[in-house]
């Protein structure tokens, strides 16, 4: 438990009660949990990549600081799972860019928001986390077949391919050489 006083700026009050905003709990709460609040926080849209800086400047000179600074660095693309953090983490670290994250897309009869999308590249690559997907799987078919009809080559990745980073890389490289 952390005391300090928030800025009024990052203070919410519905009711009467007054709180700390979804983005600066989110922040602050990286020195302690590698990002997966702010993760969550961008996943439910409570609050944009845009919010993180601003919030990380206000705790300037406080403990924990350097991690708040690497989680807010890595949010800036706009993970919603802390898995998928760290998916974005090994594409970048293998020099692997030129992609969005959970950005809208036209297909079929709506939007879908891919993990990652190549810009130029008709390639998506999906994290499956299990909680997420548990019990989803028709829905995640669906899913499958409209980004296929759409023209979009899937790939798909779990928490356990997380620890093999040379087999996503691989992977990845090999399916944008293919495209």
């Amino acid at each position: 438990m952390t005391r300090r006083l928030i800025p009024p700026e990052f203070v919410n009050v519905i009711s009467g009660a007054r709180f700390a905003s979804p983005a600066f709990a989110s922040v602050e709460l990286a020195a302690e949990d590698e990002g997966r609040a702010i993760c969550e926080a961008l996943r439910l849209r409570l609050v944009t990549v845009a919010e993180l800086p601003e919030v990380l400047g206000a705790l300037e000179g406080s403990r924990g600081q350097a991690a708040r600074r690497d989680a807010v660095s890595a949010a800036l693309t706009n993970p919603w799972s802390y898995g998928e953090l760290r998916l974005q983490r090994i594409l970048l670290g293998a020099g692997i860019s030129d992609w969005v994250a959970n950005r809208p897309i036209r297909v079929a009869d709506g939007l879908l928001f891919p993990d990652v999308r190549f810009r130029r590249a008709k390639l998506i690559v999906e994290f499956d986390g299990r909680s997420t997907h548990e019990g989803m799987f028709l829905a995640d078919r669906e899913r499958l077949n409209k980004l296929g009809a759409a023209g979009y080559r899937v790939l798909r990745f779990g928490w356990e391919h997380l620890d093999q980073p040379d087999y996503i890389v691989a992977t990845v490289r090999a399916a944008l050489r293919a495209t």
